[in-house]
């Protein structure tokens, strides 16, 4: 039985670690030229700060904005980095099939792309490279 929903790290507030929680939402459904993944491993990095608590280095307000929210946040799901297993393709994907191992940088889609702090994540196939499947106790390299 397959579903339309997912596990992830949502936020819909600027704040404190406080403001992540996980809850059920919709899971994405690759578009053309694009993969979905199923979530092994992602990222917390700078961005993913910078972006939860509004954190923004001098200068750069108006463009935070623009890519994070001005009241609230403009992508609810944190996370740039993911690495785990090809769940679909899109129409127009032939690099990749289902249960290919694969990592992925989301922001090869925009700039202030997240989205990987989920169980699946959709990504551009041409942002994603081939990983070896993991042995037993060792994760993918």
């Amino acid at each position: 039985m397959t579903t339309n929903t997912m596990a992830a790290a949502v936020y819909r507030r600027f704040g404190s670690p406080d403001v992540v929680h996980v809850e059920q939402i919709l899971k994405p459904t690759p578009k053309a030229g694009e993969v979905l993944i199923k979530v092994h491993s992602s990222t917390v990095s700078a961005a993913d700060h910078r972006a939860r608590s509004r954190d923004i280095p001098p200068g750069l307000g108006i463009l935070a904005a623009i890519g994070i929210g001005l009241f609230r946040p403009s992508h609810h799901v944190l996370g740039m980095d993911v690495a785990g297993v090809v769940e679909a393709v899109g129409a127009d994907v032939i690099t990749f099939t289902p249960v290919t191992w694969l990592s992925s940088d989301l922001r090869r889609r925009s700039a202030t792309t997240f989205g990987a702090a989920a169980s699946s994540a959709a990504t551009p196939s041409t942002s994603a490279f081939r990983r070896t499947a993991p042995s037993p106790g060792r994760p993918p390299t």
